[in-house]
């Protein structure tokens, strides 16, 4: 069962690259407040009915439930589901370090945090939830302090650290505002060799896609400019396959050159196309395109007939007027 469990963040500092490192309290033993549609239980009861679950000390701290909150994704708010490799991408704003430790009745963890927003959020006050997966005894019974409860917390498994509004521990969780700066830094000071680390490899592999973000954004840009253009070139190619044919013409399938070459053949007959090259097409397509539709029937005509003069002497004198601006050295 998925369960989120508060605390308050106890210290924190910014590095210079702006990520935030902190040492936190992630979770309690004792006594918590939840309502029976949280926890799933106890049977028949309505799911807005208070239920107080006890953490015994001996489930908090046992090294199986400590060691699953260590290397743990930090989200902003829980995710709708449990955070695995599929999604972490969507949700992960940080981690939690190797180093979970006790601090009296709490479980206290190393914890850091790279998104900008994320940092932004803890810094204005947001508490700490964690979830995690726990089974349920729904016994009743009392606690060593002589305080009844409703259901016992046991085989608790880390999954998350998230970012939230308003915590479960309340005040003895809470931290003055401005306080823990110096005991944060002492806190990343003394962190193990294999925390820094995974810190220094996750500002790589942050860098490195951040870097493969802009790529993709550049790339996706390019492509979206070059389907513009092949857009606008396929219309126009197929609107002057329509002047030639009238507005009938499909080119359902058929790509710029068979286009082409389809009214080409259409109009002037297959042995207007035949063995020419993409080149050669592409000239006489824009050339009968570009004519009068009278003129363009009787270079057809011609063409239907086996005389390609008139289409040659149109070619020869296009070509003419393209270099008319050159002095007569250079023609």
């Amino acid at each position: 069962m998925l369960i989120h469990d508060r605390a308050t963040p106890l210290a924190r500092r910014r590095t210079p690259e702006g990520f935030l490192e902190m040492r936190a309290r992630i979770g309690r033993a004792g006594l918590h407040d939840y309502r029976a549609g949280e926890v799933g239980g106890p049977p028949g009861v309505a799911p807005d009915t208070p239920v107080r679950v006890y953490r015994p000390p001996e489930e908090v701290f046992a090294p199986a439930s400590m060691a699953s909150f260590a290397g743990k994704p930090v989200t902003l708010d829980h995710p709708a589901a449990m955070v695995d490799s599929g999604n972490w991408r969507d949700h992960a704003v940080g981690h939690s370090g190797q180093g979970v430790v006790r601090d009296g009745d709490h479980v206290a963890a190393d914890l850091f945090i790279a998104d900008a927003d994320a940092v932004v959020r803890a810094e204005a006050g947001a508490e700490l939830s964690n979830g995690y997966w726990a089974d349920f005894d729904f016994t009743p019974g009392v606690t060593p302090e002589g305080e009844p409860y409703d259901a016992v917390q046991r085989n608790i498994r880390g999954n998350h650290v998230a970012l939230v509004d308003q915590g479960r521990c309340g005040a003895s969780c809470a931290v003055p505002p401005g306080t823990g700066d110096a005991a944060a830094s002492a806190a990343v000071v003394d962190c193990s060799p294999a925390d820094a680390a995974l810190v220094v490899r996750l500002r790589a592999d942050l860098q490195a896609r951040d870097g493969e973000i802009a790529a993709l954004r550049a790339r996706a840009a390019a492509d979206a400019r070059n389907l513009d253009r092949r857009a606008a070139e396929r219309a126009a190619v197929l609107d002057a396959a329509r002047r030639i044919l009238g507005p009938g013409f499909e080119a359902a399938g058929l790509d710029l050159d068979e286009i082409r070459r389809a009214a080409l053949v259409a109009a002037l007959g297959a042995d207007a196309v035949r063995g020419r090259g993409d080149g050669y097409v592409a000239a006489a397509f824009d050339t009968l395109a570009a004519l009068p539709g009278a003129r363009a029937d009787r270079v057809a005509a011609h063409v239907a007939a086996g005389d390609d003069r008139p289409f040659a002497a149109l070619q020869a004198r296009n070509a003419a007027l393209a270099g008319a601006w050159k002095s007569e050295g250079d023609r």
